[in-house]
């Protein structure tokens, strides 16, 4: 298991972006292929299971849409963050508001919780049963403890980074009118 981060009120966006990135990002590019493989694995060795079926099918196509997300928040939704703290002024992004990107992320979320708890209900909580092959135990553990590093993420991001990226775009629009004489 890994321990959450902790992130000080004087860390740049920039800085929290790049360690989310570097822990968080790196973790799951590392583990996607494993847990992948496992799961592959554990469908050979016991594919007339139809859980193990759906656990398959399931997580291969969480897998594919985890890869995505991250390459989205990487290329884009980051680099918007970081345009925000790079800035005096208040950028006009194309989407209009840095919150509109975010809700995307937490909407992404939200369906990537809805999935692991799909894949919780499959394997009864990650609980191995006695009779079961030890791919399929190794598996288990291995999914739990990707859960557990995807709560750390997102809490991370949500309660974390998104909050701090918005309140940095109302202080840019904040200076924006009190540039331009619009009263507060």
């Amino acid at each position: 298991m890994r321990t959450p981060q902790v992130f000080s009120d004087k860390d740049t966006l920039r800085a929290i972006a790049e360690r989310i990135v570097a822990t968080h990002h790196a973790h799951i590019r590392m583990s996607l292929p494993a847990i992948t493989e496992m799961v592959r694995a554990t469908y050979d060795a016991d594919s007339d299971q139809a859980n193990v079926r759906e656990l398959r099918d399931t997580w291969c196509s969480l897998s594919s849409f985890i890869e995505y997300h991250e390459e989205q928040e990487e290329r884009f939704v980051f680099n918007l963050i970081k345009s925000l703290e790079d800035s005096d002024t208040l950028h006009v992004f194309h989407c209009k508001s840095i919150q509109r990107p975010l809700g995307v992320m937490e909407k992404e979320h939200q369906q990537i919780r809805n999935e692991m708890g799909k894949i919780r209900e499959l394997t009864g909580d990650y609980t191995p049963t006695a009779s079961i092959p030890i791919i399929l135990c190794k598996t288990l553990t291995a999914l739990a403890d990707f859960e557990c590093h995807l709560r750390w993420h997102f809490y991370d991001e949500e309660a974390v980074l998104f909050p701090r990226a918005i309140a940095r775009e109302a202080l840019l629009a904040s200076r924006s009118e009190q540039e331009k004489g619009i009263p507060a």
